[in-house]
């Protein structure tokens, strides 16, 4: 752990100040960053707690923040500036959340301070807000509060742009909230598709029948990849749209938890969520949402067995945001025409699944060597994901039972879509 004073300025520790004691007089008397001992809380960020010590209203108190830059990792940090990611997520808290309705449940952490390089949020933590271990089962419970939130979040979108701006938000961000993972550009993503091909042809139930190795191997990754980037971007004008997250997985969401009588957290029982990192965030029906919820947080057993309550219980929720903002659900979005973007988006959400779990499900430091060393890392992110993903097939029981239902699932869909085509 580490203490520094950089990225921030006197005059900018003020103004943090100030904005999160609006109506206090308030003076610094000192303050300091201090590193995160987790940086790989997510990929594309460097982590610190901001430390001040102020007088507000002549008392001492002390305040932390979290704070967020652009990675000092020179390749990560290329990788941010060339899709402007960072700033995006500036602009979305500074320009689209600042002006959204106030809600008295805490649905994503407060926002103080932006700069294109920099974002100063509310602390969370201090607040018993937990990102869920690793190895952690995502219940019904924790699932309906993801989906609560994400229904604020729509709704807001919704509010805003019938009432505020009176206008589309991709009218006016549009630039701002385009793909930027999902395209024939990205070679993250193609690495990834790849890796489940590795999979399905080596350690799946079709790895033994040579005629499905055949099909998998000359249709697989073609006819994935048009498919879902045409799921991704060219969905139906016909669909109504909201601002949407879209990269819900464990480390970007934040329970709050009772602590119990020894200080210990029970993770089997959360309050509220909070959503974080809006870096991916997009334009799109909110079925996308709903679906990476419901596909990335669970497993398939779990997932089919509260699947209806749980597209239920998010349109509710959605329907109660909106009654509280003075809006008719009715005016926006059927529950026919919800139902219909959720089955539009399970292809593309089955596939991120896939891509996802070789770097959100390695055991517990896995990641961490992988990133001490950069040319390894450079080959897992941009060359090479299938190695890795058989390897911990073969030896960790967790990472295997994910990655193999879930690549199997995959193929099984595209094989009920009529993707692939038998060689003559």
């Amino acid at each position: 752990m580490s203490h520094s004073k950089k990225h921030l300025n006197e005059t900018e520790i003020l103004k943090i100040l100030k904005k999160s004691e609006p109506s206090k007089i308030v003076t610094v008397t000192d303050w300091t960053l201090i590193e995160k001992e987790d940086q790989l809380l997510g990929f594309l960020g460097n982590y610190y707690s901001l430390k001040i010590e102020a007088l507000i209203d002549d008392r001492q108190k002390t305040k932390y923040f979290f704070v967020k830059t652009l990675p000092e990792n020179v390749e990560d940090g290329d990788i941010l500036e060339g899709v402007n990611l960072f700033h995006k997520e500036s602009i979305i808290y500074s320009k689209i959340f600042e002006i959204m309705p106030a809600s008295s449940k805490k649905w994503t952490p407060s926002c103080f301070y932006t700069r294109s390089d920099i974002l100063v949020l509310e602390d969370l933590s201090q607040e018993n807000y937990q990102i869920m271990p690793k190895n952690a089962h995502f219940s019904k419970i924790h699932i309906q509060l993801v989906l609560k939130s994400l229904a604020t979040l729509h709704a807001n979108s919704f509010y805003l742009e019938k009432c505020i701006l009176r206008s589309p938000i991709d009218a006016i961000h549009g630039d701002l909230l385009s793909e930027v993972s999902v395209t024939k550009s990205n070679g993250w993503f193609h690495v990834g598709l790849n890796a489940i091909k590795t999979v399905a042809i080596t350690r799946t139930k079709f790895s033994h029948n040579p005629d499905m190795i055949k099909l998998i191997e000359a249709n697989f990754t073609s006819k994935i990849t048009d498919q879902v980037i045409e799921i991704c971007n060219n969905y139906s004008v016909k669909f109504r749209k909201v601002l949407c997250h879209r990269d819900i997985w464990r480390n970007n969401i934040m329970f709050k938890f009772n602590r119990k009588v020894d200080g210990e957290i029970d993770f089997n029982s959360p309050t509220s969520a909070a959503l974080i990192d809006y870096q991916i965030a997009r334009y799109m029906p909110p079925g996308a949402d709903v679906m990476m919820t419901l596909f990335l947080l669970q497993r398939i057993k779990d997932r089919e067995i509260d699947y209806q309550e749980n597209i239920k219980y998010y349109y509710y929720c959605l329907n109660e945001s909106l009654k509280n903002l003075n809006l008719k659900i009715d005016d926006f979005l059927s529950y026919e025409e919800f139902l219909e973007t959720c089955e539009y988006f399970k292809l593309l959400v089955a596939v991120l699944k896939c891509v996802f779990i070789p770097m959100s499900h390695l055991p517990d430091g896995e990641i961490e060597k992988l990133y001490a060393n950069k040319e390894i890392y450079h080959k897992f992110i941009m060359e090479d994901r299938g190695e890795i993903s058989i390897k911990f097939i073969d030896t960790n029981e967790f990472f295997r039972n994910w990655m193999i239902e879930s690549v199997e699932e995959l193929i099984e869909m595209t094989f009920d879509q009529r993707f692939f085509v038998q060689s003559k």
